[in-house]
């Protein structure tokens, strides 16, 4: 049987993609191990985090063989044609993470702090949602704000689909392929941060509409929340004034 080979992610499709990502400010930075830093965040707090975009370095020939241990079905060609690329990535902030391989890797350390993806065995082996078929293979997910991350799955077929956190049978939004998916989403990211990594506009502006309404909720609940504590505090203190004046 003739192994199916991939057509994602050509010599074409990276160069445009690395366009997008290089049009940030802040320059670019290749770690010893091959993985890539993109615009260096200076208006982020010591500590957080420091480059908005990180494509860790490709995964080797030897390593592509072993993929298949960290997921719960045959690992599809368009995930291995992506870990050519990159083994894992974060995108504008982690809005976007793409998960990577980690187990048996056989020719390079992965010590660096920018060189370690998020295991694939995240979403496939461990923390598997209920209802997704056991073939579609978690790619990584979607940061939508503070309250959620949304699983991106790629199936059989090739489409790949994004799920909503709070309902992972309610499709969020869904693209013909996996390049397709980063394409078009760094595309569209990139109208909602300036050049510096910084948000344009409200919060939540960048969000895909089904994940905005949720967050919305969330942080509708989150303030509601919070007037009821405070309002609770001052009762409370009340009450004890009164009772300490008795």
């Amino acid at each position: 049987m003739t192994e199916t080979v991939s057509k994602q992610f050509g010599p074409d499709w990276q160069e445009s993609f690395l366009e997008i990502l290089s049009s940030f400010k802040g320059g670019s930075e290749m770690t010893p191990l091959g993985s890539r830093l993109f615009c260096r965040n200076r208006h982020h707090e010591p500590g957080e985090l420091m480059w908005f975009h990180g494509l860790r370095a490709p995964l080797s020939s030897a390593n592509l063989q072993n993929v298949g241990e960290e997921l719960a079905s045959t690992p599809h060609p368009d995930l291995l044609a992506f870990l050519k690329f990159a083994n894992g990535a974060h995108l504008f902030g982690h809005t976007i993470n793409l998960f990577g391989f980690t187990n048996r890797i056989t020719d390079r350390s992965l010590d660096g702090a920018w060189d370690r993806p998020i295991s694939l065995r995240y979403g496939n082996q461990v923390e598997r949602v209920l209802g997704q078929p056991d073939d579609a293979i978690c790619l990584g997910s979607m940061m939508a704000g503070y309250h959620s991350n949304s699983p991106i799955y790629l199936f059989p077929c090739g489409k790949v689909v994004l799920v909503t956190h709070h309902d992972f049978n309610r499709v969020a939004k869904e693209w013909p392929s996996f390049e397709v998916m980063l394409a078009s989403e760094a595309e569209r990211l990139s109208e909602y941060f300036d050049t510096d990594g910084k948000p344009v506009g409200g919060e939540y502006d960048h969000l895909l509409p089904e994940l905005a309404d949720w967050e919305h909720f969330r942080a509708a609940e989150y303030v509601e929340r919070e007037h009821e504590k405070r309002l609770t505090s001052r009762l409370r203190k009340a009450v004890n004034s009164l009772w300490s004046k008795t």
